[in-house]
């Protein structure tokens, strides 16, 4: 049986980074079952939460100000679109340095699937997939990285 939940495991595995240890760490982790009003009470005080279209705009007009010229970035009908964008962003980059936004500590969610149940862990492996979120800027989509090759999400007895 497959249920959709909020993976809270993005921020369980902040709380252990991989390059912390100089082995893997293993992806297996409690699954956390919250109401999303109740997730930000679960993290840092000093955490900004993107989980929605207003906090991304909020935070990226603290970054940028105001969105790229999307259209400008596609140019002319033959260029090739990646050499725009990668001079966008470096020249973002550039204007970004020193922010008071890039020293805050944020966190993003992904949706994730429990899926085929791991008797041996105890617990159910968890598809992640990009979220895309649609704002006034554009679709933004989180990436994780570093991630163990397997997640498992282990339920509390109860569930």
């Amino acid at each position: 049986m497959r249920r959709k939940t909020t993976a809270i495991l993005a921020g369980l595995l902040a709380l252990l980074p991989a390059g912390a240890f100089s082995e893997d760490l293993s992806g297996t982790r409690p699954l956390l079952v919250s109401p999303r009003n109740v997730l930000q009470t679960l993290l840092p005080q000093d955490t900004t939460l993107l989980a929605d279209p207003i906090a991304i705009e909020t935070f990226l007009a603290s970054l940028d100000g105001t969105p790229p010229d999307w259209h400008a970035l596609h140019g002319a009908p033959g260029d090739h679109p990646s050499e725009s964008l990668f001079a966008l962003n470096r020249e973002r980059d550039r204007l970004r340095a020193g922010r008071p936004a890039l020293g805050r500590r944020i966190t993003f969610l992904w949706e994730g699937m429990l899926s085929g149940y791991d008797p041996d862990r105890g617990g159910f492996l968890v598809a992640i997939g990009p979220e895309m979120i649609v704002t006034t800027w554009g679709i933004v989509r989180f990436k994780p990285e570093n991630l163990p090759a397997e997640l498992v999400a282990v339920p509390a007895a109860k569930l």
